[in-house]
C-alpha cells in the first residue's frame, strides 16, 4: 500500500492490478472513497472480463467489511468519553503526516 497524503492510496497487487483509492472528505464526519482498478495494457478485451470482474468483487468485499468498522469508529469520536490516544506502531505513516501538519500549522508565517 502506498499513501500519498492526504487523499490518495495505491494498493499494488502482484501479477494483477493496482487499486487507486481517492479519498474525498465531504464534511467533518463524512468521506467518499472512489476506487479505480488499473489493469495492465491489453487486459481490456472480453477474455479478461471475468478477471476484471473478480478484481472488482474482491475490492468491494473488503470495502464492505471496512465500512461498518469505520462508521463506528467515526461515531465514537463524538463521545464525551473519547480521549486522544497513541498511534499503533503500524501507523507510522499517519504519525509522520500528522506531525508534518502540526509543524506547518504551528510555523510562523514567512514575511513578504
Amino acid at each position: 500500500m502506498i499513501a500519498v497524503f492526504p487523499f490518495h492510496l495505491f494498493a499494488v497487487v502482484p501479477d494483477h492490478a493496482v487499486y487507486y483509492f481517492q479519498v474525498q472528505p465531504i464534511s467533518v464526519d463524512r468521506t467518499t472513497v472512489n476506487i479505480v482498478i488499473c489493469t495492465p495494457p491489453g487486459s481490456q478485451g472480453p477474455e479478461y472480463a471475468p478477471m476484471v470482474k473478480g478484481l472488482g468483487e474482491y475490492v468491494a468485499t473488503i470495502q464492505q467489511e471496512d465500512i461498518p468498522i469505520c462508521t463506528k469508529l467515526q461515531a465514537s469520536y463524538g463521545s464525551s468519553l473519547a480521549r486522544p490516544g497513541r498511534y499503533s506502531h503500524l501507523e507510522k505513516a499517519l504519525w509522520q503526516f500528522h506531525r508534518f501538519l502540526l509543524e506547518q500549522l504551528a510555523a510562523p508565517e514567512a514575511s513578504s
